[in-house]
């Protein structure tokens, strides 16, 4: 049996497109929720807002690898998951810690 490499991308490009809009909405949701907290940084302490700085947490540190999963959405897309973690954990998540726990982020002392 042969595969066809050419009508398989075709076909996966659809998929990968929306894959790579479900990744960017996460960023999104990300950068929003730093954008709140900066205007109104009494938000870190709110339940509500904690709750979904911990549900976006989890996605990006999940090592879940199936469907719709931080890792399966990176492999697809030909990206380094471990890396992409990394650069999110510094760019957005450490910024949404609350202010004591803002130390190191677990890639950071893994790097040190």
């Amino acid at each position: 049996m042969t595969l066809n490499t050419n009508s398989n991308r075709e076909n996966a490009a659809p998929e990968m497109g929306l894959w790579a809009a479900v990744l960017n909405q996460a960023m999104k949701d990300a950068k929003a929720l730093i954008k709140k907290v900066q205007q109104e940084p009494s938000l870190r302490e709110s339940p509500l807002f904690r709750a979904d700085v911990r549900h976006m947490t989890r996605y990006f540190r999940s090592k879940a690898t199936g469907p719709g999963s931080f890792i399966f959405i990176c492999d697809l897309l030909g990206m380094n998951h471990e890396q992409a973690a990394q650069q999110i954990e510094q760019h957005y998540l450490r910024h949404l810690q609350p202010v004591q726990q803002r130390t190191t982020s677990r890639y950071e002392a893994l790097a040190s």
